[in-house]
């Protein structure tokens, strides 16, 4: 369940991002919102999970 909340965290910080382009919240904004996607990618199909 720890998992879900992680994602959806990440996922809302992607959106936030997205209507803020001035923000500096992280270090590349493209980088992070595609290892949120691929983080998506896998928590959906089972692959692996988010908390290693």
């Amino acid at each position: 369940m720890v998992t879900t909340f992680v994602l959806l965290r990440r996922l809302l910080l992607v959106a936030w991002l997205g209507s803020h382009p001035e923000a500096d919240a992280v270090a590349s904004v493209a980088a992070y919102a595609t290892a949120s996607c691929d983080l998506a990618d896998d928590y959906l199909s089972g692959s692996r999970s988010l908390t290693r």
